[in-house]
């Protein structure tokens, strides 16, 4: 009787989760035997944007027998075996520019696309096995800025109320919205009297006030300075809105256009 060994292959997973608490992406690359394989070469290129991202050698850790060298931007390890069900774990980290990645989304239109410019690949391969690529985008990052809304009656004619809506845009004051619009859209109802906004760093310290004109139809549109910093918004609006049929007044809608 014969057993003959089962032919070697290779499997390979990545895996990038976003670490908001301390501002890094985690990278997981797990490499499984099938089979028995020898001389298995692992290339992990990062195809970082200038300033975006940054890998941070130090955090690299190998579960499994390989050895790993490293640059600014790869990583190459090998390992001489692998056996069937065996793995080789790579983790490591790459650093966020908070600033860096609000101009990149700005730039690119979206959040999607920046994910799509900072994709890695890893190539992975072993003796005598055709070499193969697994490909990871940067994952969806929530450090653009927020929005926070709230609003109060202040005033009811008949089925008629005037509400005061406060919106702050940006609160915490992760990037800078330079040369970006804030738009507000009411759902129902008027714009009544000018629309203030309130200009603040990130101590909270006032450093402008600027004034809106009411616009004529349902939608304002302020565009942030180019030259303001890491800023955050206060608009104070009031508003003439009908009551629906469940007694409650609808919540206009403020965004930035670059998200």
């Amino acid at each position: 009787m014969i057993f003959e060994s089962k032919p070697g292959a290779l499997n390979a997973t990545k895996r990038a989760t976003w670490d908001s608490a301390r501002g890094v992406v985690q990278y997981t690359v797990t490499v499984t035997g099938d089979g028995n394989t020898n001389n298995v070469v692992i290339d992990d290129v990062m195809q970082f944007e200038p300033g975006v991202l940054t890998f941070n050698p130090a955090s690299l850790l190998i579960e499994g027998g390989a050895t790993c060298e490293t640059t600014a931007t790869t990583l190459a390890c090998k390992a001489n075996s692998l056996g069937d069900g065996e793995t080789i774990v790579l983790h490591y980290e790459a650093t966020l520019n908070n600033e860096a990645y609000l101009e990149s989304v700005k730039s690119n239109s979206g959040c999607w696309q920046v994910g799509q410019n900072n994709k890695n690949t890893v190539t992975y391969q072993a003796e005598g096995l055709t070499s193969q690529d697994t490909v990871e985008p940067m994952p969806w990052i929530d450090v653009a800025s927020s929005i926070r809304k709230s609003g109060e009656v202040v005033d009811q004619q008949g089925n008629v109320r005037t509400i005061e809506w406060k919106a702050t845009v940006n609160p915490e004051c992760k990037g800078s919205l330079a040369g970006t619009p804030i738009t507000d859209t009411l759902s129902l109802g008027a714009y009544k009297g000018d629309i203030a906004i309130v200009v603040k760093n990130a101590e909270g310290t006032e450093v402008d006030r600027r004034t809106v004109g009411a616009p004529p139809g349902t939608q304002f549109i302020s565009d942030v300075p180019a030259t303001d910093g890491n800023y955050c918004y206060e608009i104070r609006k009031m508003v003439l809105g009908l009551d629906r049929l469940d007694g409650s007044a609808l919540i206009p809608r403020t965004s930035r256009t670059f998200t």
